[in-house]
C-alpha cells in the first residue's frame, strides 16, 4: 500500500514540477554547495544510522527544481529522530545573520526538524525549527514574518557550521529535498498599518473537494503585493485564472465555479505572490 501510494505521488508531483522555482533573491549567493544537487551528492553527507533503515539517491526526473533532487526512502525511521538526516557544510561569518529556504514533498505528512549549528564537541545550536512536510511541493522559507524573521548569527568566527534536516521516526516514507538556498540576511524597513497582516503566505485546502460545479479557494498574504490565482491542468496548461492584480495584506478567497467547461480530472491551484509561490491538488468530478 504505502510503495503504491508513493509511486501515485511521483506521477503527479513529476507533472507538477514545472510550476515551481526559487526567487533570485533566493538563488543569488547560497552558501550551500550543491544546493539543487546537480553534482549529485556531492557536498552533502546523507546519514541513515543506529536503527533506521532506507536508501537515498538522487533523482533525475525533474521532480522539484532543475532536474535533480535528493530522495530519501526511509522503511524504518528508527527510535532517534536523527538517524535519518541529510548534512551540507556551510561558510558561516561571525556577526552576520542568514535566512533558510527550500523545496520539499514527501508521499505522507511528517514532521522535520532543521537546524544550523556547530559541530565537534559540545554542538552549538544557532537556529532550530519544526515543520510538516506534506503531500503537495512546498517551498518554505523564510521562516517567520516580515517584522520577526526567523533569522539566526553566528557568534564564532571558527569552526564547522552545518545545515541539518532531521527527518524524525517516520516508518516507509519517502522525501524530496531540493533547492536548499542559505543566505545573508538583509534586514529591511517595515511599514506600519492598521491593517490586520497575516504571519505569512498561505494557500488552504479548497472546500469541497472533491467538488462539483464550484469551490471555495481561501489563501492569505503578509503583506500588500501582486498576486496571481490561477488553475492548471493536468498537462500544465492553464486552465483558469481567478485572480491576477494587486492585492492588500490579509485574508482573501475566491470562487471557481466550472459549470459546462471543464472536464473531469485533477487540476491544480497556484497562488504566486512577492516571489513566493504554492500549489495544491483538487478534483473536479462530474
Amino acid at each position: 500500500m504505502a510503495f503504491n501510494k508513493r509511486i501515485r505521488l511521483f506521477n503527479l508531483a513529476a507533472v507538477m514540477a514545472w510550476m515551481f522555482f526559487v526567487p533570485a533573491s533566493s538563488r543569488a549567493q547560497s552558501l550551500v554547495t550543491n544546493w539543487e544537487f546537480d553534482e549529485g551528492e556531492s557536498g552533502w553527507w546523507i546519514g541513515i544510522t543506529g536503527d533506521a533503515t532506507g536508501s537515498y539517491d538522487i533523482d533525475g526526473s525533474g521532480m522539484l527544481s532543475g532536474m535533480n533532487s535528493l530522495r530519501i526512502q526511509v522503511t524504518e525511521g528508527g527510535t532517534v529522530d536523527w538517524y535519518v538526516m541529510p548534512v551540507a557544510t556551510v561558510p558561516l561569518e561571525m556577526g552576520k545573520k542568514y535566512d533558510l529556504f527550500f523545496l520539499a514533498v514527501a508521499d505522507q505528512p511528517i514532521a522535520v526538524s532543521c537546524l544550523i549549528g556547530e559541530s565537534g564537541g559540545a554542538y552549538a545550536v544557532y537556529w532550530q525549527k519544526t515543520f510538516t512536510i506534506a503531500d503537495s511541493i512546498t517551498r518554505f522559507g523564510p521562516f517567520g514574518t516580515s517584522k520577526r524573521p526567523y533569522t539566526w548569527e553566528c557568534n564564532r568566527n571558527n569552526g564547522v557550521f552545518e545545515l541539518k534536516f532531521l527527518f524524525g521516526k517516520h516508518d516507509f516514507v519517502t522525501v524530496w529535498l531540493d533547492s536548499v538556498a542559505l543566505t545573508e540576511h538583509v534586514d529591511t524597513a517595515v511599514r506600519e498599518s492598521g491593517n490586520t497582516v497575516t504571519a505569512d503566505f498561505r494557500l488552504e485546502p479548497n472546500y469541497p473537494n472533491p467538488f462539483n460545479p464550484h469551490t471555495t479557494i481561501r489563501y492569505s498574504l503578509p503583506k500588500e503585493s501582486r498576486a496571481r490565482l490561477a488553475v492548471y491542468d493536468a498537462k500544465g496548461k492553464e486552465a483558469a485564472v481567478l485572480y491576477d492584480g494587486m492585492q492588500s495584506a490579509g485574508s482573501h478567497s475566491a470562487r471557481w465555479t466550472t459549470e459546462g467547461a471543464f472536464e473531469s480530472g485533477v487540476y491544480f491551484i497556484r497562488l504566486e505572490a512577492d516571489g513566493q509561490v504554492v500549489t495544491r491538488k483538487t478534483t473536479l468530478i462530474k
